[in-house]
């Protein structure tokens, strides 16, 4: 093959490739932008996490039910529903008690999880 039809192929690969990058990013936020893409109205896990972290929090940090993380934090379970839906944010010291639970608890915490997902091995990493 001439160096050219290798360059054209390679060039189309790329292109397909940023093709599916924009595909999967435009699957999210329609996951996201769709007020009930489920048929109980929920939105998916994986949209909830990546949109709304302090759902990832509870789920891969604690791994409780929102009862015991608005214990955890100092509010009520309602409040921690807003959160994870992204109706409300915690406050500095809601968050500042959800952090300290993290160090009672033996869990390596970091500040970006309030603004990004957890990784889903964060409680592993206490254990």
């Amino acid at each position: 093959m001439s160096a050219e039809i290798i360059s054209t192929i390679a060039e189309a690969g790329a292109l397909a490739l940023i093709a599916f990058a924009l595909w999967c990013l435009h699957q999210r936020l329609r996951a996201l932008e769709t007020p009930s893409s489920k048929p109980d109205g929920r939105r998916p896990a994986i949209a909830t996490a990546v949109a709304f972290p302090m759902s990832s929090i509870r789920r891969n940090v604690f791994g409780g039910t929102q009862s015991a993380f608005a214990q955890i934090a100092g509010v009520t379970q309602a409040t921690v529903s807003r959160w994870e839906r992204g109706e409300l944010e915690p406050s500095r010291e809601e968050m500042a008690r959800i952090r300290s639970a993290a160090h009672e608890r033996g869990i390596a915490w970091d500040d970006r999880w309030f603004f990004e997902p957890a990784p889903a091995a964060a409680q592993a990493v206490a254990s």
